[in-house]
């Protein structure tokens, strides 16, 4: 472009951003477009980012990412050094919640632009923005399954905290703490990160943080995580409370991939609790807007999980189908990996109402190698008691190995002090023993792990237990 042209572009710029200064608020990429054909960098990479980070708070995340190319370009013919640098980080940071929205949290664009972050945020020798780089690295490998890999980044993430005060920081630091504590099977240490966690948190303040940090907002993601920790400690009504606490605050935030993920959780959540006909509306919700805003890896979750609906709704061969489907794309995609043993339970769950008992059977013992590959640990102790559960409903039952499984759930339980989980495989295990008229010893097993819950005591898990109980008594 001949130096008139480029002159002519920034005789508009000036005259827009001077006399219409409404455009640089309403269409930021009107002006980067004439700052950068009048090659005036800072400005055009300024306006740039302004339309990146405007597209995506209208969840246009493809337009987004369109803005962050062109800034790219311009930044890759900068030369070498800390201007540069720090134009790159600060699309790289806008860059990374963009592709885990499309792509996943553990896709190859992702982990790509945060790595290339970590490498420019050390080189500048700035902690601020080096800790999203590790935070999404660490999003990266838990979602994947990664658990070892996240474990480290994690222990990263709080000593970047010795070098920052940065409120964020140490709210994003507990977020991922929270998880990753969950699914290490070490419920009080997750329960401490989330109340560090919502103390931090401030509405007005944060409300926007997912836009840059994995999509989704933090308060609604603790929230939700507490559901799963104080649902497997026992505490049942709290759970269900923190429930419908991160569901009015996913509503209040009105950030789509947020109000997807706090359905899905809520969704699991009532599947666990085998309340299947309330998980329905809570995955359309999640499916209308995975479908909408282009949410892949939540929309595969939310098919697996309305497959198990259909199944116990009787549309059996359909719901089979449909869940066997999602769950080899969730395997397939290393992003989509995320609770991957739950889901792979869930799966079993649905053979097994469909009266396929060794299908269902091969889908837990798969389950938990999955659990032992992964190192996602929370959920082990039910996986095993639904594989003693299809151990006992097989044409010759396995009795023994059964007892195995169920008493080997209990030492799980009880290792990560998940009340709900054991009383679960007592539960089961005491009506083996009746069977075999073993009663003083399923009294035994199954009085105190019940006498233990003060709360929650409508649902089906503790009524079934009071009523064994009672038979025994």
């Amino acid at each position: 472009m001949n130096a008139k042209k480029r002159e002519l572009h920034q005789h508009v710029g000036d005259v827009l951003a001077s006399r219409f200064p409404e455009v640089g608020e309403t269409e930021p990429e009107l002006l980067a477009h004439h700052f950068t054909e009048a090659n005036v960098v800072d400005r055009a990479l300024g306006y740039w980012r302004k339309a990146a980070e405007r597209a995506t708070a209208r969840m246009a995340h493809a337009e987004a990412l369109g803005h962050v190319d062109k800034a790219k370009k311009l930044i890759a013919a900068l030369p070498v050094g800390a201007e540069r640098d720090e134009w790159e980080l600060a699309f790289l940071v806008t860059e990374g919640p963009l592709q885990m929205t499309l792509h996943g949290w553990e896709s190859p664009q992702a982990n790509r632009v945060y790595e290339a972050a970590r490498v420019t945020a050390e080189r500048l020798g700035r902690p601020d923005e080096l800790f999203p780089a590790v935070w999404g690295l660490w999003l990266g490998a838990h979602s994947s399954g990664q658990h070892a890999r996240a474990h480290g980044l994690y222990e990263d993430m709080f000593r970047l905290l010795e070098r920052t005060d940065d409120v964020e920081c140490v709210l994003q630091a507990n977020h991922a703490g929270c998880t990753q504590m969950l699914a290490e099977g070490l419920p009080h240490a997750a329960l401490e990160h989330v109340e560090q966690l919502l103390n931090n948190y401030q509405f007005d303040v944060h409300r926007k943080l997912g836009l840059f940090y994995g999509a989704h907002d933090p308060g609604c993601c603790g929230l939700s995580t507490s559901v799963f920790i104080l649902m497997m400690l026992g505490h049942l009504d709290q759970a269900e409370a923190e429930s419908q606490k991160a569901l009015a605050l996913s509503e209040r935030i009105d950030h789509k991939p947020t109000v997807a993920h706090t359905c899905q959780f809520r969704a699991e959540y009532e599947i666990i609790l085998n309340r299947p006909d309330h998980a329905e509306p809570y995955l359309k919700t999640c499916m209308s807007l995975s479908d909408k805003y282009s949410l892949a890896a939540y929309h595969n979750a939310a098919d697996l999980m309305l497959g198990y609906v259909r199944v116990r709704r009787g549309d059996v061969e359909a719901g089979v189908r449909q869940a066997e489907a999602a769950l080899e794309t969730l395997k397939a995609v290393p992003s989509r990996r995320f609770h991957l043993p739950i889901r792979m339970s869930i799966v079993g769950n649905a053979k097994a109402a469909a009266g396929d008992v060794e299908g269902a059977l091969a889908i837990f013992e798969a389950a938990l190698e999955a659990t032992s590959s992964t190192g996602e640990v929370w959920y082990e102790a039910e996986t095993l008691r639904l594989k003693s559960e299809m151990l006992l409903a097989l044409s010759k039952p396995r009795a023994e190995e059964a007892e195995q499984c169920l008493m080997a759930a209990i030492a799980s339980a009880q290792k990560q002090d998940a009340k709900l989980w054991e009383l679960r495989a007592a539960t089961v295990l005491a009506g083996l023993w009746v069977r075999q008229g073993r009663h003083a010893d399923a009294r035994d097993l199954l009085a105190p792990v019940y006498g233990w819950f003060t709360e929650g005591l409508g649902t089906a898990d503790v009524k079934d237990a009071a009523a064994l109980l009672t038979e025994l008594t």
